[in-house]
């Protein structure tokens, strides 16, 4: 209700359909249909309208909020609507045949993939995500991802995601010479190394040293951040996955690289060298002389917890 400024006369009134609306006027036409969808007195006609909205996923959280419904109610909703709830805290709702569907499509993109390119280690998930004829946001994409892998349907490391029982050949002797080498490596921290570094640590010649850590860049063991020096993937998910906690921290302006130096706890130079790295594969946005982190930066490099320099 809207009264004066004196509380005495009453100007107006009406109902609240969507507290949660954004500022973004770019999706006018998909929000009036949402706010269509939330007219409904009834909590079960809204459901169901919003789950029919074509490539729509209900935020749970919100809906819930919107209806002042209790958790058992709201179970009880999307289990007569036939929603299935994604992830561990159940922030989404999709309709269970669109769910199925884009499943089949990814467990079918893989199938082609490795029919096409046998020699790969897995589809990286950005790819994957772009092969879906079936839309679908990176948040709810990542948590299918990680549902069907808990699942055994399919496999995920780092960013490549494969069929189970797909694995790609190496020689026994660079397989060993890897395996000597990752506990060195992975000691690094957020330490880059060069080719000579490695060569040096495993006894090897250089020609070798890159006949070993090459191919492994394709698969996405291995990160190039610069000319010359490189990464273990699960160290630049890590690194990467401290930005997007360091984006949060900071606020929606932005961190700078001198934010970012002391959030992993190395020199300048090389904070900056990993900014542009990220910069250039799709982690981060660059404005300025600050950086915020794509909303969908984990289907480049994977998931990891946040690095934490060692105290």
């Amino acid at each position: 209700m809207l009264r004066d400024q004196s509380g005495r006369h009453l100007l107006g009134g009406g109902r609240v359909i969507n507290p949660f609306v954004t500022g973004d006027r770019r999706n006018q036409a998909s929000r009036a249909i949402v706010s269509a969808a939330l007219q409904w007195a009834d909590a079960a006609a809204s459901l169901a309208a919003l789950l029919a909205i074509p490539c729509y996923e209900v935020n749970t959280v919100s809906f819930q909020r919107c209806f002042n419904l209790e958790s058992g109610a709201a179970q009880e909703l999307y289990r007569k609507a036939d929603a299935v709830l994604l992830g561990s805290t159940h922030k989404l709702a999709l309709p269970a045949v669109r769910v199925a569907h884009i499943s089949e499509q990814i467990i079918d993109a893989l199938k082609t993939f490795h029919r096409d390119q046998p020699e790969a280690r897995g589809m990286a998930a950005r790819e994957l995500k772009a092969k879906l004829s079936a839309q679908i946001s990176a948040e709810a994409f990542l948590i299918l991802q990680k549902d069907l892998t808990e699942k055994r349907l399919i496999e995920s490391g780092g960013s490549f995601v494969k069929l189970p029982g797909h694995a790609t050949s190496f020689r026994p002797i660079d397989s060993a010479r890897w395996q000597k080498a990752l506990p060195r490596l992975q000691k690094r921290g957020a330490q880059p190394f060069t080719v000579r570094e490695l060569a040096t640590e495993l006894g090897t010649s250089e020609a070798s040293t890159k006949a070993l850590l090459y191919p492994r860049r394709s698969n996405g063991e291995v990160w190039r951040i610069t000319e010359e020096r490189f990464m273990l993937g699960q160290q630049v998910a890590a690194l990467a996955a401290r930005a997007a906690v360091l984006a949060r921290e900071v606020g929606g302006k932005g961190f700078s690289a001198a934010q970012y130096r002391d959030a992993i706890g190395t020199g300048r130079n090389l904070a900056i060298q990993v900014l542009e790295f990220f910069d250039s594969i799709g982690v981060t946005r660059r404005n300025g002389d600050l950086r915020k982190t794509r909303p969908d930066y984990e289907l480049v490099v994977g998931s990891a917890a946040p690095y934490m320099p060692a105290p």
